[in-house]
């Protein structure tokens, strides 16, 4: 189990970072007013 969950984290790491270097890029290529 504990195995499982390290793999988990393993997968799920690179896969938020990716998901957040997007959003970046999103959030600075459109321009958008608050």
């Amino acid at each position: 189990m504990l195995r499982y969950v390290i793999n988990r984290i393993i997968v799920a790491l690179p896969v938020l970072f990716g998901v957040l270097v997007v959003t970046f890029f999103l959030i600075r290529l459109i321009p958008g007013d608050p």
